[in-house]
């Protein structure tokens, strides 16, 4: 992914600088944006713009390919992701659960540990 530079800490690099009220905050509003992000749903394991994924990672089986070579994934459908999640669960012996077929697909952010998130701070 490419991107434009931000201004900006993570949170982690942030955190010792912060008072208790600043800390609270930030844990204010990152759980403001995850709940934000909890009320997009679909049928499909899909990007936010609504297409499939970019890059190397599939729920799919398919062949391998080198990570360098780009190709863009389709849009996964519940059936996919579920047989996706049994597979996983097969390899690494132990049970994730897959959402039950009338619940639908929740938009989540897979790692929001305070050193992937950026804050800003007073100078």
């Amino acid at each position: 992914m490419i991107s434009k530079r931000v201004p900006g800490k993570t949170y982690q690099e942030a955190w010792k600088g912060l008072t208790k009220q600043q800390r609270l905050a930030v844990a204010d509003q990152v759980a403001g944006h995850l709940k934000a992000l909890s009320e997009m749903t679909s049928e499909h394991v899909e990007t936010v713009q609504g297409s499939g994924l970019v890059g190397e990672y599939s729920l799919r089986v398919r062949e391998p390919l080198p990570a360098w070579k780009p190709r863009l994934e389709p849009r996964v459908p519940r059936e996919d992701y579920e047989a996706y999640v049994k597979r996983n669960n097969d390899a690494i012996g132990f049970e994730m659960e897959a959402p039950g077929g009338a619940e639908p697909l929740v938009l989540q952010h897979q790692d929001c540990s305070p050193g992937n998130f950026l804050v800003t701070t007073p100078e």
